[in-house]
Formats: structure tokens, C-alpha cells, sequence
């Protein structure tokens, strides 16, 4: 009887081919090729004929509905449980999410810094008034500049690109630049203030007190606070962590409601 990946002699109740795979080289009963699952046919199973490898498929789709739990639905994780899933039903396939995750990650620009520094900002934010204008100089300044460390250069980044964004849809009022603080307040015309951070999760998990203060001293202004989160290539910050980060904002007194917080995807 042929099952998978080799062939079976009911009479002598044992495989008659060796498994093609030798999972654990370390483990003497993997060095066994005629054996069934570690012969511990009462707790694993073997589908595919390669009982390790819809082990390690099945530790996957656990990874990926941990993440899922964890941070939220998002494209990453659950196109990796889908492919996970199908790595476990399609013998020889294992790791596929793995592949779509880093697939993914490659799919995007290799970084925001290339993507800013080859437009011309001044042509983008072409008619408008010396309120935006202003500020957008100064930003395009501080992305070219390679005496800032990347890492600024990124955050002044993303905001030269949301800026972009309230002006097409005519919702921008003004870009100010606090030059002293080495920081952009970005002014709808329904008088918020829009605060953008491209951190990644980590580094956010580690500011929070900074964050804190930032906003504090937004929400004295008496102005509406909107604060958008750049997804980051790496450790992007998750919808599961944003309901996180609200609630320990909320406990430090910053008056901020799930809705004022936005996640942004960069093209």
C-alpha cells in the first residue's frame, strides 16, 4: 500500500521503504527509517508520509494563530495561516508562510528615505500659501540632510508624505515647524493636530513616557489630537497593540479616543 511518500505491508504491519527524511539526526529513534512516527503512533500522526514535516507545518499555523490573537487579523498573518494550512495538506511543501511573510517584506520599497528623496517637494505643494510651504522646506531639508541620523530622517519622511496626502484632499492648513524642538505639527483645518511617528513596535513599547509627554503638551493646546503610526518594513506596530498603547495612554491622561489613532500603510 502506498501511502505519500512510501509504501506500507499491512501483512508485516511495517513500512517497507525507508522515509526519504531523517528529521533529527541527533535523535536515535529519527535514525529508524522503517518506523512510523517515532513508533508513538498514539500521539503523532503522519498524513504526508513525512510525520516531521506536518509537525513543523502544524507548529507554524500555531505561530500564526498566535500572531493573530496577539496583534489582530492583518494581511501578513493571515496569508501565512492560509499558506501554512496548505503546506500541511500538500506533501513536501513545508514553511510556506515563512516564504509569504518575507515575500511580502521584500514587495515593499526598500525604504521610505528613497522614496521621499526623489521627489521634488516644492513641485508637489505647488499654489500653496507660505503656511505650508514653510514647513514643508524645512522637512525636505532635514530628509536630505546626511548629518541626521536615519532614523530622524525617516519620521520627517513620513510626514512629508502625509502632509501630501490632507493637502490633496484639501484638509491641510499649515505645516509648522518648531525648529527648536526639531519637530513638524502638521495643521488640518478643523484646527487638529496630527502627530506622526514612524516607529516600529518595539521602539514605540520603549517611548511610551515620551509619547506621553508629546501629546500632553498637544492636548494643552486645546487642539484635537489625531496620532498616525506608520507600519514600519520591519516590527511593524499591529492593530492588537494599538488597543495596547491606547490604554496606556488614556491611564496617563492623555484624552485620546481609539479613533484618533490611525495605522498607515506607506506606498
Amino acid at each position: 500500500m502506498y501511502y505519500h511518500a512510501r509504501y506500507y505491508d499491512p501483512t508485516l504491519g511495517r513500512f517497507i521503504s525507508p522515509d526519504s527524511l531523517v528529521p533529527e539526526p541527533g535523535n536515535p529513534q529519527a535514525l529508524n527509517r522503517f518506523a512510523y512516527v517515532y513508533n508513538n503512533p498514539l500521539k503523532y500522526t503522519d498524513p504526508t508520509g513525512h510525520w516531521i514535516e506536518s509537525a513543523v507545518d502544524i507548529a507554524f499555523i500555531a505561530y500564526d494563530i498566535w500572531d493573530i490573537t496577539q496583534n489582530g487579523l492583518t494581511w501578513d498573518n493571515g496569508l501565512a495561516l492560509a499558506a501554512d494550512v496548505g503546506g500541511l495538506l500538500l506533501p513536501g511543501l513545508t514553511g510556506l508562510g515563512m516564504a509569504v511573510r518575507g515575500g511580502r517584506a521584500l514587495a515593499r520599497t526598500d525604504d521610505i528615505l528613497d522614496m521621499v528623496r526623489a521627489v521634488s517637494w516644492p513641485e508637489r505643494f505647488a499654489g500653496a500659501g507660505p503656511e505650508i510651504r514653510r514647513g514643508i522646506e524645512w522637512l525636505e531639508k532635514m530628509v536630505q540632510s546626511e548629518r541626521i541620523p536615519d532614523s530622524y530622517r525617516r519620521g520627517f519622511a513620513a510626514e512629508l508624505l502625509r502632509a501630501e496626502e490632507y493637502y490633496k484632499a484639501g484638509k491641510l492648513q499649515a505645516v509648522e515647524a518648531v525648529v527648536e524642538g526639531g519637530r513638524v505639527d502638521l495643521i488640518l483645518v478643523t484646527d487638529d493636530i496630527v502627530e506622526v511617528k514612524y516607529w516600529t513596535q518595539s521602539h514605540t513599547v520603549n517611548n511610551i513616557d515620551k509619547l506621553v509627554t508629546q501629546l500632553t503638551k498637544y492636548q494643552a493646546t486645546g487642539r484635537p489630537i489625531l496620532l498616525e503610526l506608520f507600519r514600519t518594513k520591519t516590527d511593524p506596530i499591529t492593530e492588537g497593540y494599538i488597543e495596547k498603547l491606547l490604554q496606556r495612554l488614556q491611564a496617563a491622561g492623555v484624552q485620546i479616543t481609539r479613533e484618533q489613532i490611525r495605522l498607515v500603510e506607506w506606498p
